[in-house]
């Protein structure tokens, strides 16, 4: 966490020559951020971030300073399972195995329509780009 605290302070220091008045949105962001890496041991907070700057990239007018709540349920407030190493936990998905454990993400390359699909053990949720 230092580490990426480090390395968001010069994020924060070349963005606040572009946008001045986005300082208090960025360390209420960074304190978002801090705050989903205590909630739990595991990398959740990582992803959370990693999604989130995706999500600015395609929205990059809405504020740093709100929670994404749907990437906050899905990497930091619901607890990640362990992925087993016999990977006995594979259930059938139409005609194709998957993993209990593991979450897919198509990249957008692979799509023909503009639309995230995010795959959940048993289910599919798809979520269009134009939600800004």
């Amino acid at each position: 966490m230092h580490v990426w605290t480090s390395a968001f302070i010069i994020f924060m220091d070349i963005m606040l020559e572009k946008w001045p008045n986005k300082g208090q949105e960025f360390l209420k962001y960074m304190y978002t951020v801090r705050l989903a890496s205590s909630r739990g041991d595991g990398s959740g907070w990582a992803i959370y971030d990693e999604q989130y700057r995706i999500r600015k990239a395609r929205c990059p007018h809405s504020s740093w300073a709100e929670i994404d709540m749907e990437l906050w349920v899905l990497y930091v407030s619901t607890p990640r399972r362990s992925v087993h190493s016999d990977r006995d936990t594979n259930h059938s998905v139409g005609d194709k195995k998957r993993d209990s454990n593991l979450k897919q993400v198509v990249p957008m390359e692979m799509m023909e329509d503009p639309v995230r699909i995010l795959c959940i053990p048993g289910a599919t949720i798809k979520i269009k780009d134009d939600l800004c």
